[in-house]
């Protein structure tokens, strides 16, 4: 460590005074100058360039944790606090959330449905739970408006729906590319918050016609619906808060490319023990190997 600042500083004071001010060797400091960078130096200037390459394939999203997993299952040995150590001497950081909005309530409706998920998170297999929510996009046109349905299963995004007016028409229209998209069976589970949008005539007749169940958050208990505010969590702290989206139709395309190229095929959930959703129901269609007893 000494040596590192006297090499530092040698351009503006003489070695000599440098080693003398640090108590150091000024021939060790020499030979340490002369010998080259250690293996372990060469291996953490590898190591980086392999850390580099992961923050650009996640377009600078990956904090310590998902880039050491991503490393590790690539066959790169590392520990998690060495790779959290090197990102922080490179100025690399993962990105940071912040605070969703709500969508507007409806107060004048007499009766909801009661809430079946009850904070359930977890399906045993794809299609039997869903969730969905409705988010706000800024541009420089105006809002844009996106209702998202989530497959509880493996935390993909069947369905989705931009629109620059909030209507009922963009909650049915979301669940109409899920069904459509997925192979669906009476019973599935549908749960939303109690956004005018989920409780309108036309998203109970599609509920029905396809005898699908719904349940509803609690008045405005965000926790509820906890699962689909992760989501939205995520894409906005990772892509929307970093981008100044000057037209809705280019706020689309990319939100788009992201949930299309990168959320559901690569990107790494940690409730999915850092699997990719593809990956995850990719893995429960594999024939499990059959044991037979001694």
């Amino acid at each position: 460590m000494k040596y590192t600042v006297i090499r530092d500083l040698s351009k503006m004071f003489s070695v000599s005074r440098l080693c003398r001010l640090f108590k150091a060797s000024r021939s060790g400091f020499i030979a340490w100058m002369t010998r080259g960078p250690s293996k372990r130096e060469s291996s953490n200037v590898a190591l980086l360039k392999h850390i580099k390459k992961c923050q650009l394939m996640s377009n600078g999203t990956y904090g310590s944790h998902r880039t050491w997993d991503e490393l590790h299952k690539s066959g790169i040995p590392c520990s998690e606090k060495r790779v959290a150590r090197l990102m922080k001497d490179a100025g690399i950081y993962g990105v940071v959330r912040r605070k969703h909005r709500q969508t507007p309530l409806d107060t004048n409706a007499a009766s909801y449905p009661d809430n079946l998920l009850a904070r359930c998170f977890s399906a045993e297999a794809a299609n039997l739970k869903w969730v969905t929510d409705i988010t706000y996009i800024p541009t420089e046109q105006g809002w844009l408006y996106m209702s998202v349905v989530m497959d509880l299963y493996s935390r993909r995004i069947v369905g989705w729906c931009f629109q620059s007016t909030l209507d009922a028409s963009i909650a049915t229209r979301a669940l109409a590319m899920a069904i459509d998209q997925r192979k669906t069976t009476p019973g599935l589970l549908v749960h939303s918050d109690r956004g005018t949008q989920f409780t309108s005539d036309a998203f109970q007749k599609q509920l029905a016609e396809n005898k699908f169940i719904q349940s509803m958050s609690r008045k405005g208990d965000c926790w509820d619906n906890a699962a689909m505010e992760s989501f939205f969590g995520t894409l906005k702290q990772e892509l929307v808060y970093r981008v100044t989206y000057k037209t809705r139709r280019s706020a689309i395309q990319d939100i788009f490319r992201w949930i299309e190229t990168w959320y559901n095929r690569h990107r790494r959930h940690s409730y999915l023990g850092y699997e990719s959703p593809d990956n995850y129901e990719k893995a429960s269609l594999r024939p499990q190997p059959i044991t037979i007893a001694a």
